[in-house]
């Protein structure tokens, strides 16, 4: 059932360049939300009559986390909110992934871009022996949340991310053949694991993602 709700933010910031992260409390949308569904938020500008769309990252109690690109006037406003503000909520909307189908299997999670945050959710009530691929184009953002939730492999656009945070990185402008250095021990291993998941769910998967679950 879904529910239209003022609810009050109580945290909002700029995760990296245009991403923002916002939590906001809820009375019921939080209670009846699952991983891979989504919340319509609407603009307090009257002449923006259309919510819009986002995706949830994260249920916690009676809060709603979501992280969402600032591309237009209306994420645009929303990214202007700070903590005490309220907005006008609709949720929680859509399926969600079949989180209880995937317990006790092995599960691949494939993320690109702003389809990345809806599978931090997932990721962490199926457990860390999920497989995870997120897709950026070149900065990352949730990644270490990714990392303590599973296995975590990081596709960019950009030149690889080799640091200690980020050793599973592949990027579709490096060499055709994956980084196999000690600082990428596992570029390969999603070659073999492939084969061997029982469930893969995906969300705005880039080509750079494919190409690794491809390989």
């Amino acid at each position: 059932m879904a529910y239209r709700e003022k609810v009050t933010i109580v945290r909002a910031d700029e995760i990296a360049t245009d991403i923002y992260e916002m939590c906001f409390s809820t009375k019921n949308i939080a209670k009846e939300a699952k991983p891979g569904q989504f919340v319509s938020v609407y603009s307090n500008d009257g002449s923006r009559l259309l919510p819009r769309p986002i995706s949830i990252c994260g249920i916690e109690g009676d809060t709603l986390r979501i992280v969402y690109r600032a591309v237009g006037k209306g994420t645009q406003e929303f990214s202007e909110k700070n903590t005490g503000m309220e907005l006008s909520v609709l949720g929680p909307l859509g399926n969600g992934f079949p989180i209880e189908e995937g317990k006790g299997k092995r599960v691949m999670l494939m993320g690109g871009g702003i389809g990345v945050p809806p599978m931090l959710q997932t990721a962490k009530d199926l457990g860390t022996d999920t497989i995870i691929c997120c897709g950026y184009r070149d900065e990352l953002f949730l990644n270490e949340e990714f990392a303590a939730a599973g296995d975590l492999h990081i596709a960019t656009e950009a030149t690889p991310n080799t640091s200690d945070e980020c050793p599973n990185t592949f990027s579709e402008h490096s060499d055709t053949t994956p980084n196999t250095s000690d600082e990428c021990p596992n570029t390969h291993q999603m070659k073999l694991t492939n084969k061997q998941k029982d469930i893969v769910n995906f969300c705005s998967v880039p080509r750079s993602s494919r190409e690794i679950l491809e390989r």
